[in-house]
């Protein structure tokens, strides 16, 4: 338990000297969004895949989505054979992009879909005022974030 702890610390450390913002809490979640955002964003998706894990970062001044460097022993040992590069984290911030984040709505049958309560869904416009939205899925309940991104 001690090594988590010194790890969630270590985390927020490095965090707080990279973007110069005091760490509040984080949460795990993944980012899903078509190709199109993640382009717009500047970020890379998991290979053959929509979304990408990482945290949500809460910080005194604006909130952010990390990224850790992801990849599987198949790609590391693609990439080590070729020569590519290592896989960079990613961060974008959520504050910047003016999200407006909603629920799912509530229907009388979501008793049959229980982790449409986990899902965030934001939405934000562009510099050409064209709606982009993407997904954001969390372990908790969505509706205790709202307040936090908002």
């Amino acid at each position: 338990m001690k090594a988590a702890e010194d790890e969630k610390k270590r985390f927020m450390e490095s965090f707080e000297e990279e973007f110069n913002d005091k760490v509040v809490s984080f949460e795990l979640a993944e980012f899903r969004a078509p190709s199109a955002v993640f382009s717009l964003l500047k970020l890379k998706p998991q290979a053959d895949s929509n979304s990408v894990w990482g945290l949500l970062v809460f910080c005194e001044s604006e909130n952010y989505f990390y990224s850790f460097p992801q990849e599987n022993f198949i790609q590391f040992y693609v990439r080590r054979s070729s020569g590519k590069e290592e896989p960079q984290s990613q961060c974008i911030s959520l504050s910047e992009l003016k999200c407006r984040y909603t629920l799912y709505p509530k229907k009388f049958f979501d008793f049959l879909f229980p982790k449409k309560k986990n899902i965030l869904r934001a939405y934000f416009f562009d510099e050409d005022k064209i709606s982009h939205s993407f997904e954001l899925i969390l372990n908790k309940k969505a509706a205790d974030f709202i307040d936090l991104l908002s």
